[in-house]
């Protein structure tokens, strides 16, 4: 990234030369990157540190492909990798529709059930797909055996996981 596929060569440049705010400025423009941090050590080695945006979940709708970050912000999908992670199959249409639906108000519930989900050391085991049909409600797919749990709209989240649990 900070070479620009070898077209731009950083080595051998003296510490003056190298524009430390640029060089972050490309790496962050990655989807994938969630926070980068670029310095030069006294020897003129350059230091690079990235945080990486963790897909959240895989979503697929009618027209479209792509992952969510924890933040909501789409991630494009990559031939290189692919994330452990729910998927979310879609018929409801403002998913479609809207770009970064989950990083808006109205996906704002969506979003913090998949953060729930995910941060669950149980359910991220068990909930193999996520499903929200028409009206915006969701049903789960269990990864072991055929039970479908019909959630409902993501609300009382933490509520109802609960409720699950204790049966």
């Amino acid at each position: 990234i900070m070479t620009d596929n070898k077209k731009k060569i950083i080595k051998g440049l003296s510490k003056q030369a190298i524009n430390i705010k640029h060089l972050e400025s490309l790496i962050k423009e990655n989807k994938f990157v969630n926070d980068a941090k670029v310095s030069i050590d006294h020897v003129g080695n350059i230091e690079v540190s990235v945080t990486q945006n963790t897909p959240t979940a895989r979503i697929f709708t009618k027209s479209r492909s792509f992952y969510i970050d924890q933040n909501g912000t789409e991630l494009p999908l990559s031939n290189k990798y692919s994330a452990r992670v729910p998927v979310i199959v879609s018929k409801y249409e403002n998913v479609d529709k809207k770009i970064d639906f989950f990083a808006s108000k109205e996906g704002e519930s969506y979003l913090f059930l998949l953060n729930y989900i995910r941060k669950d050391e149980f359910w991220s085991k068990q909930i193999s797909e996520v499903d929200i049909n028409k009206k915006g409600e969701l049903d789960f797919l269990m990864q072991i055996g055929e039970q479908r749990i019909e959630f409902g709209a993501p609300e009382s989240v933490e509520s109802k996981f609960f409720r699950l649990n204790v049966l």
